[in-house]
Order: C-alpha cells, then sequence, then structure tokens
C-alpha cells in the first residue's frame, strides 16, 4: 500500500468515502490519463484541497 501525502489544510477533514461525486458520468478519464493522474498524485501527493458543498448530511464534491 502506497501512502498518499496529503500537502494542503482545508477547514474540515473528511474521509474519502465520506464524499459524493456531483457530476457522476458526465466526464469520462481515458485509461492513459488515469494513469498519467495517478502517478502524479502519487509523487506530489494532494497539493489543494477539495472543495465540497454539504447539504442534508452529504458532502459533496464540487471540485478536487
Amino acid at each position: 500500500m502506497k501512502t498518499i501525502a496529503i500537502r494542503c489544510t482545508a477547514a474540515i477533514d473528511l474521509n474519502l468515502t465520506d464524499l459524493t461525486p456531483m457530476q457522476g458520468d458526465l466526464k469520462e478519464l481515458s485509461k492513459p490519463s488515469y494513469e498519467k493522474l495517478k502517478r502524479s498524485i502519487l509523487k506530489h501527493g494532494i497539493t489543494f484541497p477539495f472543495f465540497v458543498w454539504q447539504d442534508g448530511g452529504e458532502n459533496y464534491i464540487l471540485d478536487g
């Protein structure tokens, strides 16, 4: 298991499992683009916080 560095701070801390995507299937990520993104995250970590909208107990990802 690899560790992903979190290199930013946010107003609150949430687990990834607590986040709900808002876009659904509006965007598709090709396999090469997915692998490039994955390598970048593993190398550089998370450098910007997710933008989250909280409503009715749900945490919707607006950007991240």
